[in-house]
């Protein structure tokens, strides 16, 4: 994973970055995973001769907390959003068979 730092090695991206004034530092796999970006993005780097050997965070722990939480609740929000829009569509089509197909039929229509 690559991540980017400013000069006081605080991590401002992650992957990619469109940031020239960021410094890119690869960082070993594993030290990462399954965490967001934003969270990623509250820690700054330990260097020894430009290599990554270490990290900490920069913020305060707890709003780091906070900030995973409210991506746990969005990502719960979208998965939810999705659901019920797929059931909209299900409700539109039995709606709409009800009214173009089985009432006509019920009264002869």
């Amino acid at each position: 994973m690559k991540v980017y730092i400013n000069s006081q090695n605080e991590i401002k991206d992650v992957n990619t970055t469109t940031d020239k004034t960021l410094t890119a530092v690869e960082i070993p796999e594993g030290v990462f995973d399954n965490w967001s970006v934003a969270k990623i993005c509250c820690h700054k780097l330990m260097l020894e001769n430009g290599q990554y050997v270490g990290f900490a965070p920069y913020v305060d722990t707890r709003i780091i907390e906070h900030i995973e939480r409210l991506g746990t609740e969005n990502e719960h929000n979208a998965e939810q959003a999705t659901f019920l829009a797929e059931q909209s569509e299900v409700l539109t089509a039995t709606v709409d068979s009800l009214l173009t197909d089985i009432i006509p039929s019920l009264f002869g229509l």
